[in-house]
């Protein structure tokens, strides 16, 4: 067993498929993967052993299969016995085995999955402190808002994105089309919503939509799935029956099957414009989609 063989079977899915493991365990032939894990250095089944004594409970033994993996120093293993170890109730020994030495070299994906440990062991003002200095797109801001969901800490990420979500708003006006905070004002209505201001996050999204102060289609989808969710049906239909009906009709149909009203979603479909392209906008080119989501570090 060594780093290459390891990152070739991640890769190219080598050896045991990761279904093929699964069906194993669904079976209850946990001492059958274990020992192919052992025997034969196979990646899915030191991961899908691991997972199924770590839901047992069995932490020690899970720590065991993965040891022979980690001491390869493959990146992947070291993410997988920390996960294990705050598992088991020992976050300074996971934090401490992924920990950055130097987080200024180190690569957002893995600042960011370190800041999503940070928070698992409850260190939640450390996970965003380190995530901060590293705010210079949409990628590792849509992480802080991620990682702090549910943290209470609502009101200091509202203070961070502000000044980014007034910078996407000038920038459509100044043909800055490529901003690299695009995503900023859904970002800002997610947090809001979540602190419980929905009203206040429906009225800035629709200002900004009304205005044409915003970059990408995301941002339209983001204030009708809003709309949709807290049940502002009239505001929905507007803004699903006129000039971006291409981009949240289906939001306004979906909110009128969800709410039993089907008649009325199936009506809404049959309106739909013939032509799928979006109307012409007044400032050239025409709005992009945006990171519609954002992409994690493959530890596997």
């Amino acid at each position: 067993m060594n780093v290459d063989d390891l990152a070739w079977q991640a890769h190219n899915f080598g050896g045991l498929a990761p279904s093929t493991v699964r069906l194993l365990l669904e079976h209850g032939h946990l001492d059958l993967v274990i020992q192919v894990a052992a025997d034969r250095g196979e990646w899915f089944c030191a991961k899908g052993a691991v997972e199924e004594l770590c839901r047992a409970g069995e932490f020690g033994r899970a720590l065991t299969v993965m040891e022979p993996f980690v001491t390869t120093g493959w990146p992947p293993a070291l993410w997988a016995k920390a996960d294990v170890l705050l598992r088991a109730g020992r976050p300074r020994e996971g934090l401490n085995l992924v920990r950055p030495d130097a987080p200024a070299r180190t690569s957002k994906a893995e600042l960011h999955d370190f800041a999503e440990l940070l928070v698992r062991a409850g260190h939640v003002d450390e996970a965003v402190d380190l995530l901060v200095p590293h705010v210079d797109g949409w990628w590792t801001l849509s992480v802080l808002v991620d990682v702090t969901e549910g943290q209470d800490r609502d009101e200091r990420v509202l203070e961070l994105i502000a000044p980014h979500a007034d910078s996407a708003r000038q920038a459509r006006g100044e043909s800055r089309w490529n901003h690299p905070f695009s995503n900023a004002q859904e970002l800002q209505a997610r947090v809001l919503e979540r602190a419980g201001r929905a009203d206040e996050a429906i009225r800035i999204l629709g200002e900004d939509i009304a205005a044409h102060h915003y970059l990408t289609q995301n941002t339209l989808t983001a204030h009708a799935e809003l709309l949709a969710r807290h049940g502002r049906f009239d505001e929905l239909r507007e803004l699903a029956t006129g000039q971006h009906a291409h981009t949240v009709l289906d939001v306004y149909a979906g909110a009128l099957r969800d709410h039993g009203r089907a008649q009325e979603a199936e009506a809404v479909m049959r309106s739909r414009p013939p032509s799928s392209k979006p109307p012409a906008v007044s400032t050239p080119p025409p709005l992009n989609y945006g990171p519609s989501v954002r992409s994690r570090h493959a530890r596997d």
